[in-house]
């Protein structure tokens, strides 16, 4: 899904549950080729994950440059406690903000 967002989308942000680098070479490197580091990211990682390794999800945080990761003591889940919550709050909101500026090609207004 990164790389499908990044290579037809182009996103001004992206958010990622339980995100991962697949495992498969050749969707891997479909992936790699496909991502726009610059695009800025939060990754949402589970401690007790144990369908996608907090590893693999680390690794595709790694693709982009000044990923937000935020880590959970829950498995393979969308989290839902306050830390979690202000945290997502506060980056939509930062990203939201960029694409207010006059000179931003954003497609969220």
């Amino acid at each position: 899904a990164a790389a499908m967002i990044c290579a037809e989308v182009r996103p001004r942000f992206g958010i990622f549950v339980a995100g991962f680098v697949p495992n498969d070479p050749a969707a891997a490197s479909a992936l790699i080729a496909g991502v726009d580091a610059s695009v800025p990211t939060l990754h949402v990682i589970g401690s007790g994950d144990e369908l996608v390794t907090p590893e693999r999800s680390h690794a595709l945080a790694e693709l982009f440059e000044g990923a937000t990761v935020v880590s959970h003591e829950g498995g393979h889940m969308i989290p839902s406690g306050a830390a979690v919550r202000s945290e997502v709050v506060a980056f939509v909101e930062s990203a939201l903000a960029e694409c207010q500026a006059p000179e931003a090609e954003c497609t969220v207004r």
